[in-house]
């Protein structure tokens, strides 16, 4: 029995690579997707974390979102857990992001943490809340005002690194103020400085 002939011309030579590329394309767009869906969002006016009339997006940040409190605003965290991608505190003249007095909570932040000169990053102004958190997965820039132990150190926030990288904390701000600094990087430490040397999982420290 005779095989049917194939028509060759319904299989033009560059078919195989059009389809090689339409795969390339594809395998991509999905390895991009999550980037593609991150927003880059800023605070529009004073107002709670939660609140979507303090966004620019009209929408409360997500894990997958960069967050900027803009120079005149101050957002207050005023839930018991939040996330970003990234965060910066003010725009290089003022902006201020805080924890509420009387509620503990949990802000995770999967990349960086910049806060801009001018910027201040702190916990309550008010209260005894020493149970807040800031988890950073990236790097920590204190150009500004970092003060996690607020009150005469009634009120504080645990500043805690993760991730399996390497972080690095610095900055020319003029006041880092902190009540504990926990190093989460598994069985080893990360952090190379005298302090956590002597005590490689949690510190409390008040630089400033």
């Amino acid at each position: 029995m005779r095989k049917p002939a194939m028509n060759s011309a319904s299989f033009p030579r560059d078919t195989g690579a059009r389809i090689a590329g339409i795969l390339l394309a594809v395998l991509l767009a999905a390895f991009h997707a999550g980037e593609a869906w991150a927003l880059n969002i800023t605070s529009i006016a004073t107002g709670n974390w939660n609140a979507t009339s303090t966004w620019s997006s009209n929408t409360v940040p997500t894990s997958g979102d960069n967050v900027t409190i803009a120079n005149g605003h101050t957002v207050t965290l005023n839930i018991a857990s939040t996330a970003c991608l990234s965060l910066t505190v003010g725009q290089g003249v003022s902006g201020v992001l805080q924890y509420l007095g009387g509620t503990a909570s949990t802000l995770t932040v999967g990349g960086d943490v910049t806060i801009a000169a001018g910027g201040t990053l702190r916990t309550g102004t008010s209260g005894s809340i020493i149970t807040n958190v800031l988890s950073v997965g990236g790097n920590l820039t204190n150009n500004g005002t970092l003060d996690l132990s607020t009150t005469s150190n009634a009120t504080g926030a645990t500043l805690t690194f993760t991730g399996a990288a390497s972080n690095t904390f610095s900055g020319t701000g003029g006041t880092t103020d902190i009540r504990t600094l926990t190093i989460n990087k598994g069985t080893s430490s990360a952090c190379g400085c005298r302090s956590c040397r002597r005590s490689p999982r949690t510190r409390r420290s008040r630089l400033r």
